[in-house]
Order: C-alpha cells, then structure tokens, then sequence
C-alpha cells in the first residue's frame, strides 16, 4: 500500500500529516530559503576590534556586531582562525566567506568584495617608548618600525619613507600585539598601529602615543569574491538600520567597548585634507 493510500484512508489530520510527509519528500526536508546559512568566518587576534574567546566565539566590536547580524538574519558563523597575511589568502581563494575588521582600499577593492557602508572609521598611528622623541616621519631615519605583514600601515608608511628617502628599517609581525611586545622588549623602536588598538593597550606594554597620525580608513566585512552579494546587502540595511537608531545594538557594543564612535567619520577634521587609500 502507497503512502498516498494510506493519507487518504485516515482522518483529516491524520491526512494533512501524511501530506506534509509527502511534501518534504518532494522538496526535501528543510527548504532551500528557510535553512540557515553557513558563514565561514575568518578571525585574526586583533582586539578590542576582533578576536576569538575560548570557545572560539566572535568577539570584539566587529565580532560581537556580525554576530548579532547573524542573529538577526538566522546566518550560522564558522570561526576560521588565522594570521592577517592568512585571512587575506583565504578570503581570496573562497576558502572563506567573511573577513571583518578590513580597511577599503582600491588594490584590496579589485580582490574582494565591500559592501557599501562602512561599520566604522578608524586611523592609524605610531607608539614609542616613553622616553623616545619621535614627532614627525622625518624622525623615522635608522628607526626600526614594527608593521604587521600585509595592512594598509605597511605599504602607507613604507612608501611615504621611501617618497622623503628615510632610511627606515622594518621588522614584519603577524600582529599589533607581536608588534608592541617587540617595542617593549627592545626589539624594535616603534610600533604602527591602528589607534583602537593602540590606546587600548599601549599603557600596557609602557609605550605612548606619537604626534604621527596618518590614513583615516572606513572598515568592512570584507568578502571573498564568490559571495552570495545578498549577504552584503543584508549587511548593509542592518548597518544603516542600527545607525539611525540611538538605542540599538550597534551603539550598545561600541559602547561596551569603549569605542564611542557616531555617524560621521572618528578622526579629526584635519586629517581628511590628505586622504589617502585605506
């Protein structure tokens, strides 16, 4: 006896249930459009902006926004740890699908997918030890910079040093945290940074501040270029969503870290007068 003959010899729930058996053997069990959707997300350690916990949760500003995002549009987020160097070669060869915490820039533009607006601004800046006197890029002659391998701060800097003809030597770290404790242990005489990070932590490993402030940069969910574009979409109506609401999860986590950032861009008026690729 058929399935079909047994739905029509019950009662009437008893037929709608056998129906909907049916149903799920012809279209499957879970369709296409309501089963929640993979992202495979890559996490370099690059607190308070992004990182990992212990139980490999996103976390950070940009974590903690994503997630809530994924919530919000019933995405399943896959943390996928690496180096920045890594995270940059796997977005590129889809191997995997979201990369936060990326600066927009027109080399990174022709690899990547961007969505349209940004979730933050940022900026960058060098640290030094607190007896050092370093004020301008000039100073920066027979100075040993760390720079992580591969951001926006190296090739700005290395290429403005090179523009004046500074003689700087550059030691590559794989993050702003190698690149601080190589500051703090003598490895190195400056740090560049963003200055999230940097005045996050910069008390911690005895470094200050220096008056070289260079490249306000917009940052993004940067995406591998096979993505679903909806996705980037998503994210774009939920970003303008939240910021043109005061009270909600976007202000709640900026808050919590202590990022303060609005609408309109964080640095300085003045810096905007040379805007470079970020």
């Amino acid at each position: 006896m058929t399935i079909t003959m047994l739905c029509n010899r019950g009662r009437r729930a008893r037929q709608a249930a056998c129906h909907a058996v049916l149903l799920t053997m012809v279209f499957g069990a879970v369709s296409p459009l309501a089963a929640a959707q993979t992202l495979r997300v890559g996490v370099y350690h690059n607190p308070p902006k992004l990182f990992t916990d212990d139980q490999g949760q996103l976390r950070g500003v940009l974590g903690e926004l994503l997630t809530a995002m994924a919530l919000k549009e019933q995405w399943q987020l896959e943390s996928v740890p690496c180096d920045f160097q890594q995270c940059l070669t796997l977005l590129e060869q889809d191997d995997i699908d979201l990369l936060p915490d990326l600066a927009w820039s027109e080399e990174r533009a022709q690899r990547f997918a961007f969505h349209a607006e940004p979730v933050m601004h940022s900026w960058s800046q060098l640290y030094q030890p607190s007896d050092s006197r370093v004020e301008a890029i000039l100073d920066l002659e027979q100075q040993r910079v760390a720079v992580v391998e591969g951001s926006i701060q190296q090739s700005y800097l290395m290429t403005v040093t090179q523009r004046f003809d500074i003689d700087v030597m550059w030691l590559p770290v794989d993050s702003f945290a190698a690149g601080f404790q190589a500051v703090a242990l003598g490895d190195a005489d400056l740090v560049a940074s963003n200055h999230l990070f940097g005045d996050w932590r910069a008390n911690d490993y005895g470094l200050r501040e220096t008056p070289i402030i260079f490249q306000p940069s917009r940052l993004f969910y940067a995406a591998s270029p096979g993505l679903d574009a909806h996705i980037l979409e998503r994210i774009d109506a939920t970003l303008v969503e939240w910021k043109n609401d005061a009270a909600s999860t976007y202000y709640e986590t900026l808050s919590a870290w202590r990022a303060h950032s609005l609408p309109a861009p964080l640095a300085p008026r003045w810096l905007y007068g040379g805007w470079v690729a970020c």
